[in-house]
């Protein structure tokens, strides 16, 4: 039985010990494969960016991942990786072969987080074919031709009014939310385009300043949650 008892003991000891070492060697070794192997190991960049994502996720996730990346482009050139499987290209050649509407690269799987209740939409899509089925409906909207011929005169509008209530706020002499100007003015923009109804952010700029009022506009909270979840965008879904 004493036989039995140490047997026992031992085996409890080197399963909390395999317990302990084998996800560290998991690590040791995802670190170092990235790091040395990975197909993309001889891409330029920091090698902490290239041995795990966290690097790309904090920076996404405190919102100064265009800046930092920025400053790596200017250390490494225009080619930088920015994750283990993740380059950053920074040169406007590549725009078109890798945006191109007839071909070009697939989205990241992280636009799937975006998926509305399981299903696909135009913006999270990853298969180019069930997502340009879907965009026939509405990408005449966005052509550069419709925009200059429809939006130009939306974008006048909204921009006179918005100047209007800046010289209004200009007489007063008390300061501004540059801010909240240009939230109003970019979801009239967009709603008086797209909707054919303006939400009326400036028209609520207004009716704050008629009121002596400097309350929180009611689009914020819903300008927020964007900004929010951009935090969470790169994370894996």
């Amino acid at each position: 039985m004493a036989v039995l008892a140490e047997l026992l003991a031992r085996a409890a000891r080197e399963s909390v010990t395999l317990f302990l070492v084998a996800p560290l060697a998991v690590l040791c070794s995802y670190l170092i494969f990235n790091v040395f192997f990975h197909p993309l190991r001889k891409v330029p960049g920091p090698w902490v960016a290239a041995a795990s994502p966290l690097w790309l996720w904090y920076h996404s996730y405190i919102g100064n991942e265009t800046t930092s990346i920025e400053q790596l482009h200017s250390v490494y050139g225009p080619v930088v990786r920015i994750a283990p499987n993740d380059i950053d290209v920074s040169d406007g050649a590549a725009l078109a072969p890798i945006y191109s509407e007839k071909g070009g690269f697939l989205k990241a799987p992280c636009y799937s987080n975006f998926d509305f209740d399981g299903h696909p939409t135009i913006f999270s899509a990853l298969d180019p074919a069930h997502r340009a089925i879907r965009a026939k409906a509405v990408v005449s909207m966005f052509s550069p031709a419709s925009i200059r011929k429809e939006g130009d005169a939306v974008l006048q509008s909204c921009v006179k009014r918005l100047v209007a209530h800046i010289k209004g706020e200009a007489s007063t002499g008390r300061p501004v939310n540059m801010l909240n100007m240009g939230r109003c003015l970019a979801l009239d923009a967009v709603t008086e385009y797209l909707l054919g109804k303006s939400y009326g952010g400036i028209a609520e700029l207004e009716a704050c300043r008629s009121n002596n009022d400097r309350a929180r506009l009611s689009a914020s909270e819903f300008v927020d949650t964007f900004v929010a979840v951009g935090r969470f965008f790169l994370l894996p879904n």
